[in-house]
């Protein structure tokens, strides 16, 4: 099958390069197409619309930002559904509502293109090491076809069955991520307040119960400070959002949801949405240098 990949940040990067290293050959498109200029230098092949992508194509990944980039990519002038392309299998690595989910794989079967969704979890450095975590739903035969390129950068997968069960996990998975991290923030704030170092935080918090990934990662982060964006405050946002219209949904309210909305968009606000959500501490930690500590 030949491959294509339309969005190239930095998850869709590091997913790209891993299969280029894997041996397989892909073909991208990238809105912003100097994005995907290092995946061209390791043998990707760049095109100009995701209409032509789409002809030359069997099977073609999506990462996008939200509901209005895979409307562009799929419906807009130049979109996918201009290349007319029969067969198609579409597999969206993005983390949308259920919904709309269900409302697209639903409008393109009639076109005789199966969609995916598979949202995935591990950031870019899982993505560049093989070791995302995939949850998969939609139809079971395009999944059959589609794992051994899914396995390329991701070495645990699960398929849930009808399309938008996968979002629905991401959206609770993603949920306790946000609640984690900023758990992780204060915990963390009020021990460099209280004096103590970083390197002392990491040796003793990390061997107690009240540890969790993100208390690692939070951690390694202020420690070893990195440009690289793992997860932007803008993703947070639109992630705790479809939380809470999930649980809006069932009638359900999200006190801890709710709040973490908050915090992250007041962190989006003043810190910048581009930014890595680790900088959500900077909201507890306003005068210490943590660089410094």
């Amino acid at each position: 099958m030949k491959v294509g990949w339309i969005g190239t940040g930095s998850l869709g990067k590091a997913a790209v390069m891993k299969m280029l290293r894997e041996g397989e050959r892909v073909r991208v498109f990238n809105r912003t197409a100097e994005k995907a200029v290092s995946l061209v230098k390791e043998g990707a092949i760049l095109y100009d619309s995701p209409s032509h992508l789409a002809l030359d194509c069997d099977i073609i990944f999506l990462c996008l930002t939200g509901h209005q980039a895979l409307h562009d990519v799929l419906y807009e002038e130049g979109g996918i559904l201009q290349g007319q392309k029969r067969n198609l299998i579409i597999v969206d690595i993005s983390t949308l509502s259920p919904q709309i989910t269900r409302e697209t794989a639903h409008y393109l079967s009639e076109y005789n293109i199966h969609y995916l969704d598979c949202p995935v979890s591990g950031g870019p450095e899982g993505a560049l090491a093989g070791k995302l975590t995939a949850i998969i739903s939609g139809n079971n035969e395009a999944y059959f076809q589609a794992e051994r390129y899914i396995s390329l950068f991701s070495n645990k997968k699960y398929y849930v069955g009808d399309s938008g069960s996968s979002q629905t996990l991401k959206i609770l998975n993603n949920l306790a991520e946000a609640i984690n991290l900023l758990a992780a923030s204060e915990v963390i704030a009020l021990g460099l307040k209280e004096g103590f170092s970083l390197p002392t935080l990491k040796e003793v918090l990390t061997e107690t119960r009240g540890n969790s990934i993100y208390m690692n990662i939070l951690l390694e982060r202020l420690m070893n400070p990195s440009k690289e964006v793992s997860a932007s405050l803008e993703v947070r946002v639109k992630d705790l959002k479809l939380a809470n219209e999930l649980a809006e949904k069932n009638n359900l309210e999200l006190l801890q949801g709710k709040l973490a909305l908050q915090q992250f968009f007041s962190a989006e606000r003043n810190i910048g949405k581009q930014n890595d959500q680790s900088e959500c501490i900077k909201l507890y930690l306003k005068e210490v240098d943590i660089n410094e500590t």
